[in-house]
Order: C-alpha cells, then sequence, then structure tokens
C-alpha cells in the first residue's frame, strides 16, 4: 500500500488524514446549498458518506483529506489515483484528480489556493504521480482562478457538457500538470523569492524557540493522532531551597525521553542521580509509558545509565568533538 502523504503544512493550513470526529463537521460542509451550487450531486446520502471517509485510510487510491486553520476543519480535499489512457502494457495508477470543498464563509483568505498546492504536492512529492487533473465549471470563475493559481493550466473547454438546474446546459474546464511542470514551477519559485520575505539569521530566540515547539507539537498531534504530550521535572533541593540536582524530561504516548540531568559536585556518590533516575520512571510509568529513552556523550555519564537497566542502541562517533560519541539508550519500563 501506498505511503500516506499527510500530514502537508501550507502556510497557515495545515492538511491532514480524517478523523472519525471530523466527519459530522464535512458532512454538514458537502450538504451546504452554498457549497453544491456547482457540485454534479447536490446531496449526499449521510451515512454513505460516513461510510466513504471511514473507509480512506485503508485505501489504495483514495487519498482524501481535510485542511485545519487555527484548529478548525474548514475544508476537504480529494486525491484519487487512476491509470491514464493508453494501449496495453501501459503503467498503471500513474494520474490522480484532485477536488476540493472549502467552508464558504472563508472565501477570498486563500484556503482553496493553499489546499490546492497541498493536494499537488502530495500527488507527485509524496505518491510520485505523473499527471494531475482537475475540473470546474465554467460558471464558478473563482475555482478556475484557484487551479490556475496553483500553475495548473487549461487544456479543455468543454462546450455546455454538464446540465444545470438553474443554468441549464453549461460549459467545462479541465486542468491539468505533469510532475515535470511542477517540479520546474518548484524551482522557479525558489530562484524568485517572493517581495518582503527575509531570511533572518541570529542568536537565541526564546520567543521563536516557543512558536516553534507550538507548531512541531501540533504537526506531531495531526502526524501521530497522540496528542498527550507532556513535560516533567524532577529536583533535589538542600535545607535552605537551593538545588542540589535536577532531571527534565517529557512523556508522549508510549515512551517517555530524559532531557536534562544535573547534580552538584558536592551532591555526587550520595545516590542522589539514582534518585532522580527512579523518580523519572515511575512518573513514566504511572502515564501509561513502556520505554524511556536518553542520550549521554561519552565525556558524561552513559556507564550510568547503563548500571540502571538501560541498553544502548545507537552511537554518533566523533560528536561533538573529534574522539566523543554521543550514545542513545533506551530501557524498557
Amino acid at each position: 500500500m501506498p505511503t500516506r502523504p499527510w500530514p502537508i503544512r501550507v502556510g497557515s493550513l495545515l492538511l491532514r488524514e480524517a478523523r472519525p470526529d471530523d466527519i459530522e463537521t464535512l458532512l454538514a460542509l458537502r450538504n451546504d446549498p452554498v457549497v453544491n451550487r456547482f457540485m454534479l450531486r447536490t446531496r449526499v446520502d449521510p451515512e454513505a458518506f460516513r461510510q466513504e471517509w471511514l473507509a480512506v485510510p485503508d485505501s489504495e487510491t483514495d487519498f482524501s483529506c481535510v485542511a485545519e486553520l487555527d484548529g478548525q476543519v474548514v475544508a476537504m480535499g480529494f486525491l484519487d489515483v487512476v491509470d491514464g489512457m493508453g494501449q496495453p502494457g501501459m503503467p498503471k495508477r500513474t494520474e490522480g484528480v484532485i477536488g476540493y470543498i472549502v467552508d464558504p464563509a472563508l472565501g477570498g483568505r486563500g484556503v482553496g489556493s493553499s489546499l490546492t498546492r497541498g493536494l499537488l504536492a502530495a500527488a507527485f512529492r509524496g505518491l510520485g504521480l505523473r499527471r494531475v487533473t482537475a475540473s470546474c465549471n465554467a460558471d464558478n470563475p473563482a475555482s478556475a482562478r484557484v487551479l490556475e493559481k496553483a500553475g495548473m493550466r487549461r487544456e479543455q473547454h468543454g462546450i455546455e457538457d454538464s446540465w444545470h438546474a438553474d443554468l441549464g446546459w453549461v460549459d467545462g474546464y479541465q486542468y491539468a500538470l505533469l510532475d515535470r511542470e511542477w517540479h520546474r514551477r518548484r524551482v522557479s519559485n525558489l530562484e524568485e523569492p517572493r517581495t518582503g520575505h527575509q531570511l533572518l539569521v541570529g542568536e537565541a530566540d526564546a520567543e521563536l524557540d516557543a512558536r516553534l515547539s507550538a507548531e512541531l507539537t501540533r504537526f506531531n498531534y495531526a502526524a501521530s493522532g497522540v496528542a498527550d504530550q507532556r513535560e516533567f521535572t524532577v529536583k533535589v533541593q538542600d535545607e535552605n531551597g537551593e538545588l542540589l540536582a535536577g532531571l527534565s524530561g517529557w512523556t508522549w504516548g508510549p515512551v517517555a525521553g530524559i532531557s536534562m540531568v544535573w547534580v552538584h559536585d558536592q551532591a555526587r556518590r550520595l545516590g542522589w542521580g539514582a534518585q532522580l533516575l527512579c523518580a523519572a520512571e515511575t512518573l513514566a510509568r504511572d502515564r501509561g509509558c513502556r520505554r524511556i529513552v536518553v542520550s549521554s556523550f561519552t565525556f558524561q555519564a552513559p556507564a550510568f545509565y547503563a548500571h540502571h537497566g538501560y541498553v544502548e542502541t545507537a552511537r554518533i562517533t566523533d560528536y561533538p568533538l573529534d574522539g566523543v560519541a554521543d550514545v542513545y539508550l533506551v530501557k524498557s519500563l
């Protein structure tokens, strides 16, 4: 089965797999009369719609997704892998057909354009398709602009090729894009940065760190479906409240990690390191973790962790200095 191409972030839009709790939102959007003005099926059966979306994760040809903006589902994207046309011996499943439905309340905010760019990225970069097509009604210029803005070219104009309940027989457009055209367009965009964009290099930036952490946490949740990502600390103080030793770490689903451990010179060889480790492991078990991981430079304490049941799984040599290694260890809880 092909690797699922989601999640993909396009600007402020996150494209991800649909979850069961998204489906009622998608159904309400799909059966919105404003949305259905130019749809061939002006209404879908709710139960059939639910079953179609629930089947997407196991499909080898349906790579539909939802688009999330500021934590809210605001659109859905369709990406179906199909066969092209050709004589016997033609490669199978080399083409894609894309489509989209966007919440009408967000019209004009670029959601459709971002969603289309994400669908094309999933098709060409994620699935390795050769060609992608999309269709729209000629009386729906907003949809045509979305496809053209994403770089697709109009290659067919169907004259009165579909029936519209209010407009009668109407024209239709078909757009297409080849993988080499998509890659060429990406290179061109990289060579010509958008006016006003800046690449800034600087020193430590606490505000940037906080933003990156929040964005990665949001991405990780969308990619894994596991939102239970938390940090923890353990510390030892003397009678005056001075710090003698400390440990910081994290838990995420079934795994815990130790980030930093420090023991004051005067408090070493008193067993505090072992107690910090034991407390961290106990907390991890209480949160449902089955493993705990840590890394330690060879000039730090990999032997200490090995003594407490941690097993080395990998090491990076000559890092961060020649003759030094970064050792990665794991322990089952």
